[in-house]
Protein backbone atom coordinates (compact mmCIF):
# COMPACT_ATOMS: atom_id res chain seq x y z
CA UNK A 1 0.00 0.00 0.00
CA UNK A 2 1.49 3.39 -0.92
CA UNK A 3 2.38 5.66 1.98
CA UNK A 4 0.28 8.52 0.59
CA UNK A 5 -2.96 6.54 1.04
CA UNK A 6 -2.35 5.97 4.76
CA UNK A 7 -4.15 8.32 7.10
CA UNK A 8 -2.15 10.76 9.22
CA UNK A 9 -2.85 8.71 12.37
CA UNK A 10 -1.63 5.49 10.72
CA UNK A 11 1.53 7.24 9.45
CA UNK A 12 2.22 8.40 13.04
CA UNK A 13 1.78 4.80 14.29
CA UNK A 14 4.14 3.43 11.64
CA UNK A 15 6.73 6.13 12.34
CA UNK A 16 6.52 5.72 16.13
CA UNK A 17 7.71 2.11 16.25
CA UNK A 18 6.20 -1.03 17.79
CA UNK A 19 6.31 -0.10 21.49
CA UNK A 20 5.36 3.59 21.23
CA UNK A 21 2.19 5.09 22.65
CA UNK A 22 0.43 7.58 20.37
CA UNK A 23 -2.88 9.19 21.30
CA UNK A 24 -3.20 6.88 24.33
CA UNK A 25 -3.11 3.67 22.26
CA UNK A 26 -0.28 1.20 22.13
CA UNK A 27 1.25 0.65 18.71
CA UNK A 28 0.85 -3.12 18.95
CA UNK A 29 -2.89 -2.85 19.59
CA UNK A 30 -3.34 -0.32 16.80
CA UNK A 31 -1.45 -2.51 14.34
CA UNK A 32 -3.40 -5.61 15.43
CA UNK A 33 -6.66 -3.76 14.86
CA UNK A 34 -5.39 -2.55 11.48
CA UNK A 35 -4.53 -6.10 10.46
CA UNK A 36 -7.82 -7.40 11.83
CA UNK A 37 -10.04 -4.82 10.19
CA UNK A 38 -8.08 -4.62 6.97
CA UNK A 39 -7.49 -1.37 5.14
CA UNK A 40 -11.12 -0.72 4.21
CA UNK A 41 -12.52 -1.51 7.67
CA UNK A 42 -13.36 -5.06 6.71
CA UNK A 43 -13.17 -8.33 8.56
CA UNK A 44 -13.29 -11.96 7.46
CA UNK A 45 -15.87 -14.21 9.10
CA UNK A 46 -14.27 -17.62 9.78
CA UNK A 47 -17.66 -19.39 9.59
CA UNK A 48 -18.80 -18.31 6.11
CA UNK A 49 -15.28 -17.32 4.95
CA UNK A 50 -16.57 -14.03 3.50
CA UNK A 51 -14.85 -10.69 3.94
CA UNK A 52 -17.46 -8.20 5.07
CA UNK A 53 -17.70 -4.66 6.32
CA UNK A 54 -17.15 -4.27 10.07
CA UNK A 55 -20.74 -3.00 10.30
CA UNK A 56 -21.80 -6.60 9.49
CA UNK A 57 -20.35 -7.74 12.85
CA UNK A 58 -21.88 -7.21 16.30
CA UNK A 59 -19.83 -5.28 18.84
CA UNK A 60 -18.03 -7.28 21.55
CA UNK A 61 -16.13 -5.30 24.17
CA UNK A 62 -14.46 -8.50 25.39
CA UNK A 63 -12.55 -9.12 22.17
CA UNK A 64 -9.34 -7.40 21.05
CA UNK A 65 -10.93 -6.06 17.88
CA UNK A 66 -14.10 -4.94 19.64
CA UNK A 67 -16.18 -7.10 17.28
CA UNK A 68 -17.70 -10.58 17.44
CA UNK A 69 -15.83 -13.40 15.74
CA UNK A 70 -18.70 -14.32 13.42
CA UNK A 71 -20.74 -11.98 11.19
CA UNK A 72 -24.33 -11.09 12.12
CA UNK A 73 -25.80 -13.62 9.68
CA UNK A 74 -23.66 -16.49 11.00
CA UNK A 75 -24.40 -15.46 14.62
CA UNK A 76 -28.12 -15.51 13.84
CA UNK A 77 -27.86 -18.97 12.23
CA UNK A 78 -25.86 -20.21 15.22
CA UNK A 79 -28.50 -18.88 17.65
CA UNK A 80 -31.33 -20.49 15.67
CA UNK A 81 -29.51 -23.83 15.62
CA UNK A 82 -28.93 -23.65 19.40
CA UNK A 83 -32.59 -22.79 20.00
CA UNK A 84 -33.68 -25.73 17.87
CA UNK A 85 -31.23 -28.11 19.57
CA UNK A 86 -32.07 -27.00 23.14
CA UNK A 87 -35.86 -26.65 23.47
CA UNK A 88 -35.73 -27.52 27.20
CA UNK A 89 -33.30 -24.72 27.98
CA UNK A 90 -35.36 -22.26 25.92
CA UNK A 91 -38.45 -23.29 27.89
CA UNK A 92 -36.53 -22.92 31.15
CA UNK A 93 -35.44 -19.38 30.23
CA UNK A 94 -39.04 -18.44 29.49
CA UNK A 95 -40.17 -20.01 32.77
CA UNK A 96 -37.91 -17.65 34.70
CA UNK A 97 -40.16 -14.84 33.56
CA UNK A 98 -43.19 -16.51 35.14
CA UNK A 99 -44.15 -16.11 38.79
CA UNK A 100 -46.47 -18.70 40.37
CA UNK A 101 -47.21 -20.05 36.91
CA UNK A 102 -48.52 -16.79 35.42
CA UNK A 103 -46.60 -14.30 33.25
CA UNK A 104 -48.94 -11.46 34.28
CA UNK A 105 -48.20 -12.14 37.95
CA UNK A 106 -44.48 -11.98 37.22
CA UNK A 107 -44.87 -8.70 35.32
CA UNK A 108 -46.93 -7.05 38.08
CA UNK A 109 -44.47 -8.18 40.77
CA UNK A 110 -41.34 -7.33 38.79
CA UNK A 111 -42.42 -3.96 37.36
CA UNK A 112 -44.69 -2.55 40.05
CA UNK A 113 -44.18 -4.65 43.19
CA UNK A 114 -47.85 -5.71 43.47
CA UNK A 115 -49.65 -9.05 43.35
CA UNK A 116 -52.53 -10.05 41.08
CA UNK A 117 -54.85 -9.82 44.13
CA UNK A 118 -53.76 -6.20 44.73
CA UNK A 119 -54.29 -5.42 41.05
CA UNK A 120 -57.76 -6.99 41.17
CA UNK A 121 -58.60 -4.97 44.32
CA UNK A 122 -57.55 -1.74 42.55
CA UNK A 123 -59.62 -2.72 39.52
CA UNK A 124 -62.68 -3.41 41.73
CA UNK A 125 -62.25 -0.10 43.58
CA UNK A 126 -62.29 1.70 40.21
CA UNK A 127 -65.37 -0.22 39.10
CA UNK A 128 -63.43 -2.09 36.41
CA UNK A 129 -62.90 1.05 34.32
CA UNK A 130 -60.14 3.55 33.54
CA UNK A 131 -59.47 6.07 36.33
CA UNK A 132 -59.47 8.97 33.82
CA UNK A 133 -62.04 8.32 31.08
CA UNK A 134 -64.25 5.80 32.90
CA UNK A 135 -64.28 3.30 30.02
CA UNK A 136 -63.34 -0.38 30.30
CA UNK A 137 -60.33 -1.53 28.32
CA UNK A 138 -61.31 -3.66 25.33
CA UNK A 139 -58.62 -5.42 23.35
CA UNK A 140 -58.32 -7.94 20.58
CA UNK A 141 -59.83 -10.76 22.64
CA UNK A 142 -62.64 -8.60 24.00
CA UNK A 143 -60.86 -7.80 27.27
CA UNK A 144 -57.45 -6.39 27.94
CA UNK A 145 -55.91 -5.50 31.28
CA UNK A 146 -55.84 -1.87 32.30
CA UNK A 147 -52.32 -0.44 32.53
CA UNK A 148 -50.81 0.23 35.94
CA UNK A 149 -50.10 3.96 36.00
CA UNK A 150 -47.24 5.04 38.25
CA UNK A 151 -45.18 8.14 38.96
CA UNK A 152 -41.83 7.78 37.22
CA UNK A 153 -39.97 9.77 39.88
CA UNK A 154 -41.37 8.21 43.08
CA UNK A 155 -42.47 4.88 41.53
CA UNK A 156 -45.77 5.16 43.42
CA UNK A 157 -48.82 3.60 41.76
CA UNK A 158 -51.53 6.16 40.94
CA UNK A 159 -54.22 3.90 39.46
CA UNK A 160 -55.27 1.80 36.48
CA UNK A 161 -55.69 3.42 33.07
CA UNK A 162 -56.81 2.35 29.62
CA UNK A 163 -54.17 2.22 26.90
CA UNK A 164 -55.19 5.57 25.38
CA UNK A 165 -55.16 7.52 28.67
CA UNK A 166 -51.88 5.91 29.75
CA UNK A 167 -50.23 6.88 26.44
CA UNK A 168 -51.67 10.39 26.64
CA UNK A 169 -50.13 10.92 30.08
CA UNK A 170 -46.82 9.59 28.81
CA UNK A 171 -46.87 11.85 25.77
CA UNK A 172 -47.68 14.82 28.01
CA UNK A 173 -44.59 13.85 30.04
CA UNK A 174 -46.64 13.47 33.26
CA UNK A 175 -46.48 17.27 33.50
CA UNK A 176 -49.36 19.22 35.03
CA UNK A 177 -48.12 22.34 33.24
CA UNK A 178 -48.24 20.68 29.81
CA UNK A 179 -51.66 19.20 30.64
CA UNK A 180 -53.00 22.64 31.61
CA UNK A 181 -51.65 24.08 28.36
CA UNK A 182 -53.39 21.30 26.43
CA UNK A 183 -56.67 22.07 28.27
CA UNK A 184 -56.36 25.77 27.45
CA UNK A 185 -55.71 24.86 23.82
CA UNK A 186 -58.79 22.62 23.62
CA UNK A 187 -61.00 25.23 25.29
CA UNK A 188 -59.72 27.94 22.95
CA UNK A 189 -61.07 26.29 19.81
Amino acid sequence: MPRSSLSLMNRRFLAAGPSATVGGLKMKLAMACRRWYGTGMEKKCPKCAETKSTSDFHKDSGSKSGLCTYCKECNKAKARAWTKANPEKVKERGARRVWNGEPRAYQLRYKYGITVAEYDAMLASQGGVCAICGRPEAGRTGHRNLAVDHCHTSNQIRGLLCHSCNRALGLLQDSEEVLEKALRYIRRS
